[in-house]
């Protein structure tokens, strides 16, 4: 006993044309979008990178004490401005010097501790 299924031809149109309907929405999907909306995205890129941070650099003590604190919530603001290439090098020679400064207090207490 065979069983064939035949569908009429309307139907298989119909299949069809949804079908190419279903890919030529995927693919405008993909498609880049205006010029305008990317002139509004720059923009708004622009506007988010002027960040300014302003702050007192912490000591690894005062950063310990901060983090310890058990008072409930603590508001942070956060300041920023882009650091030029000396002012980076400045602060990394200073980051150094700290973790320089720590890693001697570490190896006195522990000779100290013995």
């Amino acid at each position: 006993m065979k069983t064939s299924f035949k569908t009429p031809v309307a139907s298989s149109a119909l299949l069809i044309a949804g079908a190419f309907a279903a890919i030529l929405a995927v693919g405008a999907a993909f498609q880049p979008v205006s010029s305008n909306a990317n002139v509004n995205t720059q923009v708004a890129q622009a506007q988010i990178q002027t960040v300014t941070i302003v702050a007192k650099r912490m000591s690894a003590d005062e950063k310990l004490a901060f983090d310890t604190q058990a008072n409930g919530i603590q508001t942070v603001v956060i300041s920023a401005k882009r650091l030029s290439p000396e002012q980076k090098l400045i602060m990394a020679q200073e980051d150094q010097a700290l973790q320089h400064g720590v890693a001697i207090k570490a190896v006195r207490l522990a000779q100290n501790n013995g």
